[in-house]
């Protein structure tokens, strides 16, 4: 399952995404998280790196720090896969718990049809994947490293997310609401968006499955 959730600047989007991959992920499933947010020196970038950790904090999720070059990150999930499996005990007591939580969350705001519709039976049975949820925040970060880092690739994205998502159980993408703001930037700013908007446009076209949050309620749009 191939899903893009969006949503605006503290619309609750990260916090559905992660909830969203607790309620696809089975207690002896494994759940990857990978973290675009490049560690520039200034407070304001700490702060938000140091938020997400604490709110992902204990549910499980194993965080692969790829801010740039997306192409190796199915690589890196499945060496990693292969290092950490299986969950101990005391990891399944926890994730069941959080799952059971999840499941109520997703429900609530998207109805019992809606979730059924996000129980995932993986195509992939031979595939050492088959048991990975993995979520990915966020597209803008990743595009924006993409572009700036010297050994970026920004034409390089929707074709590594879509391989993701032919290999594991689940993949969840963050995305940010473009042009929301009515504002007229800068020509270079207002390329960035635009080349932006067509990764997202990709990606909404690949994906099974699009959710856009607002105020913390998600909205299914596809």
């Amino acid at each position: 399952m191939y899903c893009l959730v969006t949503g605006g600047a503290g619309s609750g989007k990260s916090e559905y995404a992660e909830s969203l991959a607790l309620s696809l992920a089975d207690s002896s499933e494994r759940l990857f998280y990978i973290a675009t947010m490049y560690p520039y020196d200034d407070e304001e970038t700490k702060k938000r790196i140091e938020r997400h950790k604490s709110l992902r904090a204990g549910k499980g999720f194993i965080t692969i720090e790829r801010p740039f070059e997306i192409a190796r990150a199915l690589d890196e999930i499945k060496s990693i896969k292969k290092e950490t499996d299986c969950p101990t005990a005391g990891e399944k007591k926890v994730r069941d718990e959080i799952q059971n939580e999840c499941y109520n969350t997703v429900e609530l705001n998207c109805g019992t049809d809606q979730r059924k519709k996000y129980e995932v039976t993986s195509d992939h049975e031979n595939d050492e994947l088959k048991d990975a949820v993995v979520l990915l925040e966020d597209l803008t970060n990743l595009y924006a490293n993409e572009c700036f880092q010297t050994n970026g690739h920004p034409h390089e994205i929707a074709a590594p997310l879509r391989e993701i998502a032919d290999n594991v159980k689940a993949l969840i993408v963050v995305s940010n609401e473009l042009y929301c703001d009515g504002i007229q930037y800068p020509e270079e700013t207002m390329g960035f968006l635009r080349e932006l908007a067509l990764i997202n446009r990709d990606i909404a076209k690949d994906a099974d499955k699009v959710i856009e949050v607002v105020a913390g309620i998600p909205a299914v749009v596809k």
